[in-house]
């Protein structure tokens, strides 16, 4: 660690978020209770449970599939959340990591090509915080499964966080910058109503898109 690091440690430290312990965002004890207790897939629409998350026959929605790794309830999961959007911490940014690479989307969605597309926020929303959560996501996950991120979507106009989890309609939020071709995986950090997933989901179908599957860290 740097000098400034060191510094930065004495005047500001850290406390786990879920058991308040000094050292860092998250303990190793913390982390590891929530590594071993994933969510478990099922059906974006129903939440019926499903293999790999895909979305049930008998449902409507733009959406194939969703895989969401934890329950957005999880202590760890909403803490760190929570102290990245709205604490700006990019050290609790970095303790998600190891919660989105737990997930190993390359063996779950299967061999060949994918365009990682982030879900964006709006331009007003990107300007207060001063960064897109879903894009970062969305790197780590094209890590993961060896494809690059890609910025094809934009948000049209802003979302309020009501509306997320009331589920209103929330289509034509979005729009492709170009036409895509073959399979999405959209990424975001939280899946509430799916509304957004749902709206995102559509505009690239409508560019093109054969498949879209979505991969968020939270879902509830």
């Amino acid at each position: 660690m740097s000098v400034l690091g060191w510094i930065a440690e004495a005047l500001f430290p850290r406390f786990c978020v879920r058991c308040n312990k000094e050292g860092r965002d998250v303990c190793e004890g913390c982390l590891g209770e929530t590594l071993q207790s994933p969510l478990p897939l099922s059906c974006v629409v129903c939440d019926a449970p499903t293999p790999i998350g895909a979305t049930c026959s008998g449902c409507s929605s733009s959406l194939d599939g969703v895989v969401s790794s934890f329950a957005y309830s999880d202590a760890v999961v909403k803490g760190l959340l929570k102290r990245w959007k709205f604490e700006y911490s990019v050290s609790a940014r970095d303790a998600l990591r190891p919660l989105v690479e737990s997930t190993e989307l390359g063996e779950l969605l299967g061999a060949g090509e994918w365009t990682v597309v982030p879900v964006p926020v709006h331009c007003s929303r990107l300007r207060e915080r001063g960064f897109d959560q879903a894009t970062w996501i969305a790197y780590v996950v094209g890590e993961e499964i060896g494809q690059s991120a890609v910025g094809l979507l934009e948000r049209v106009h802003a979302t309020l966080q009501q509306a997320r989890r009331a589920g209103e309609d929330l289509m034509g939020s979005f729009r492709a910058r170009q036409p895509i071709d073959g399979r999405v995986l959209l990424c975001d950090d939280v899946c509430t109503s799916g509304a957004t997933l749902e709206a995102a989901a559509a505009a690239c179908k409508e560019a093109g898109a054969t498949h879209v599957w979505a991969y968020t860290i939270a879902r509830g």
